[in-house]
């Protein structure tokens, strides 16, 4: 597995060599919609965006599901006007409205509205606890245990240990990462620190055994260094 600063350098070289950032990005949030799709049927997706890059790919993956007819809404942590870069690029794409993300606007999306949700508010590089509107809405979908898609890593967790960076980190339904073009996808579990009150359920293994693994799934563009299995990927 990459660390942070590993896939940061990834990211880096991809662009030096000629792939544009944005497009980086396209990758990255059609990753999320293609999966979305793959283990649900349409529904009422609420999309969570942060104000960085995981926000960017979060709009991405509105746009693709919106495109495809599913019910979405989008609500954004921060100005709209201070995205930069890529993320920027891919936010003025997104035709439907950008809802701000306070505590009680994310409360009832998650508790009125959504049947499901994409977590793009902080990727692998955050460094602190979830705080203010991002630490209420995490706490309502863990309330309410609505599925959920994490990009990257669940909001709250280190990218580089795995494990919560405060008391509150979503319990993700599955999480995607997009580590290397060209592979195909992944599962492996988490360890059990990093999801306070797991549901662990049964994986059974191509061998016929079975091995307990937390309810939190990682659909990833490279092979991991831990052992897959074949329920489960994206």
């Amino acid at each position: 597995l990459l660390t942070t600063e590993q896939m940061g350098r990834a990211d880096r070289a991809a662009v030096e060599r000629g792939v544009p950032g944005v497009e980086l990005m396209a990758a990255a949030g059609l990753a999320v919609a293609r999966c979305v799709e793959r283990r649900w049927a349409p529904c009422r997706t609420l999309v969570l965006c942060g104000p960085g890059n995981n926000g960017g790919d979060g709009f991405v993956a509105a746009r693709v599901l919106a495109a495809a007819g599913w019910p979405v809404r989008l609500l954004l942590l921060g100005d709209r006007d201070a995205l930069r870069g890529d993320a920027a690029h891919h936010a003025a794409l997104w035709e439907g409205a950008v809802e701000p993300l306070s505590e009680a606007a994310g409360r009832a999306a998650v508790e009125d509205w959504a049947d499901l949700a994409i977590d793009a508010l902080f990727g692998a590089g955050l460094s602190r606890a979830l705080e203010g509107p991002a630490a209420a809405v995490v706490e309502a979908l863990n309330r309410k245990a609505l599925p959920s898609v994490a990009v990257d890593v669940p909001s709250g967790l280190s990218g580089d240990s795995g494990r919560p960076l405060g008391a509150l980190c979503l319990r993700a339904t599955a999480t995607v990462s997009c580590c290397r073009a060209g592979s195909s996808a992944a599962t492996w579990s988490l360890p059990r620190s990093a999801c306070p009150r797991p549901s662990w359920r049964k994986s059974r293994r191509a061998s016929g055994k079975t091995r307990r693994r937390c309810g939190a799934t990682v659909c990833a563009g490279a092979t991991p260094h831990r052992t897959s299995t074949t329920s489960g990927t994206c």
